[in-house]
């Protein structure tokens, strides 16, 4: 019996690592966009953007040039692999849009050549949010 508590409690430390290191990464490769809060619950990215709305081409920058980008890099294999959407929310924490299935999404986008198909890409993925 410790040894399957001692082992449910290594997993559970391992998988709160494996959660804080995507928000770490995102801390960084959105560094660029100033961010006021990035966190992440029940496999949910929640990024509050530093401004009153996020537009469609911030959206856009931030996913394809952000979000996506360490995506991309084989040492961060395990980057988003459990994360169901990637939300980008203006600084109220209040409208914004919604990026579903992030890895698979950002996997897409770097295979895609040119600014319309990586657009079309993400906005294929992509719903409105707004907090009601």
């Amino acid at each position: 019996m410790k040894k399957t508590l001692c082992l449910l409690a290594l997993c559970i430390s391992f998988s709160a690592i494996a959660q804080a290191s995507d928000v770490n990464i995102l801390q960084k490769s959105l560094k660029p966009w100033q961010p006021l809060a990035i966190n992440e619950k029940n496999n949910i990215v929640i990024v509050n953007m530093n401004e009153g709305e996020v537009t469609s081409d911030v959206y856009l920058a931030v996913i394809r040039s952000g979000v996506c980008v360490p995506a991309w890099d084989k040492k961060n294999a395990s980057y988003l692999k459990n994360t169901k959407e990637v939300r980008i929310l203006n600084k109220h924490n209040y409208m914004g849009y919604v990026l579903e299935n992030p890895r698979s999404t950002c996997d897409d986008v770097g295979t895609a050549v040119g600014d319309n198909a990586t657009n079309s890409i993400i906005l294929s993925h992509t719903h409105m949010n707004m907090n009601h």
